[in-house]
């Protein structure tokens, strides 16, 4: 495995500026093995060229970096939180419905004894 990055690697913005026409997505992975900890970074360019020139030094496992236009990323982010609201409304709406579906072991165990005296 070739050198890793590191935070003094990312010289560039993480978020597009007004300059912004390209941009590198990569993975960071802290100490090179911590995968539950891995998370996306981006760095933002003004040229193409020095977006290629980046990304050619992290295209390799375990950063696979990959260039995209600041179009592209911009359409990944608002997919992504589209996606977030779907997903956070999914879960509000489960947990709803096994709170419906709960309840206190009182009641369980006053469900149960109803039973043993029914014969169940």
């Amino acid at each position: 495995m070739g050198r890793m990055v590191d935070k003094f690697d990312l010289i560039y913005p993480t978020e597009p500026e007004a300059d912004t026409t390209h941009v590198v997505s990569m993975w960071y992975i802290p100490g090179g093995f911590d995968y539950s900890s891995a998370r996306v970074l981006c760095q933002c360019f003004p040229s193409e060229q020095l977006a290629k020139e980046f990304e050619k030094r992290w295209d390799q496992i375990p950063e696979m970096a990959v260039t995209m236009t600041v179009e592209e990323y911009r359409e990944i982010k608002k997919k992504s939180a589209d996606h977030a609201v779907r997903y956070n409304a999914m879960m509000k709406e489960a947990e709803e419905t096994a709170a419906a579906y709960r309840v206190s072991d009182a009641q369980w165990e006053e469900e149960m004894r109803l039973q043993r005296a029914e014969g169940y």
